[in-house]
């Protein structure tokens, strides 16, 4: 991760972190950024087993996960750790790794960050997660051959998302806070066909409710654009 000076922001004020990456230096460099920025206490670990040595009484705010933990693909072990913590995952990657990423894997994350960016980045990218948004690197999981073979990979991710007119409208209404009832008024739908297309954004966003859908079209800065 490349240096900048420091921030002296208050976004990790009071922020507790568990950091899973088995690089040592990188680790330890990580944690006094996030010592330095006012993280209340981090954790860290260098394998998946070593999550169970972690105190029950320590609830992090969010976790971030290197992707390749001594060999082993960490996305693989999602729902463990998803089940044990139950908060926010930024994945961090040193590499181009897109053959890891597939809608099933994206669904359980909250962002995507290179190692080689610098810090200033990676603590925006901590803040919009904080906050409820997601921060994905789509230059880490892109490959033009791989979509083109996986629709539902290119479906994962929000600005490489081909919608239908209607779709677009729907969306707009929705990022403009109008219910179901709104929507078919204003595009003279039926409530039953706007649910549809509601669906199907979903299908296309991977999410599973408005506030992810409204959440992924604002970090990707979808919602400005339609």
């Amino acid at each position: 991760m490349s240096k900048e000076s420091p921030l002296k922001s208050d976004i990790l004020s009071g922020i507790k972190l568990l950091l899973i990456d088995d690089h040592v230096l990188f680790t330890e460099a990580l944690t006094d950024l996030l010592k330095n920025e006012g993280a209340e206490s981090i954790f860290s670990c260098k394998s998946i087993d070593e999550l169970y040595s972690i105190p029950d009484n320590f609830r992090p705010d969010i976790i971030l996960l290197d992707v390749n933990l001594q060999g082993k693909n960490a996305l693989d072990y999602l729902a463990t750790i998803k089940s044990k913590f139950k908060c926010p995952i930024l994945v961090l990657t040193g590499h181009n790794v897109r053959s890891f990423w597939n809608k099933e894997r994206i669904k359980d994350i909250n962002g995507v960050f290179f190692k080689t960016e610098n810090s200033g980045k990676l603590l925006k990218a901590i803040d919009k997660i904080l906050h409820g948004h997601f921060f994905f690197h789509l230059e880490a999981c892109q490959d033009s051959n791989q979509i083109k073979s996986d629709p539902n990979l290119k479906d994962a991710f929000g600005s490489m998302v081909t919608l239908t007119p209607r779709e677009k409208e729907t969306l707009k209404l929705i990022c403009d806070g109008k219910s179901v009832e709104q929507i078919g008024k204003e595009l003279y739908l039926s409530k039953h066909t706007v649910i549809v297309h509601r669906r199907n954004l979903y299908k296309k966003f991977a999410v599973n409710s408005l506030v992810g859908l409204y959440a992924k079209a604002h970090s990707l800065n979808i919602d400005k654009s339609l």
